[in-house]
């Protein structure tokens, strides 16, 4: 469990500097494991916790405009209970 946790830690400022340094740093979530694996040469017994490629982007991502109205603390708090209860 810490293990995933400190991988989070480390993975967030490996992006950050990475950043800093003017590269771009997709975080891949969705992957085939095992063909990784093999790929690079990770021992079965081993977790793959995270893969982040480098480098420059070929496509700069859009700006989003910000929200301008948001729906507020209390809806979201009402979700969480109702998912809870049923």
């Amino acid at each position: 469990m810490w293990g995933a946790y400190d991988c989070g830690l480390a993975s967030s400022y490996f992006v950050l500097a990475a950043k800093n340094r003017g590269w771009d740093t997709p975080i891949m979530g969705i992957r085939d494991t095992a063909k990784v694996k093999s790929i690079l040469g990770i021992p079965a017994g081993e977790t793959l916790m995270s893969i982040i490629a480098v480098g420059n982007a070929a496509v700069k991502p859009i700006k989003v405009p910000p929200q301008t109205r948001r729906r507020g603390l209390e809806n979201d708090l009402m979700t969480c209970w109702c998912m809870e209860r049923f």
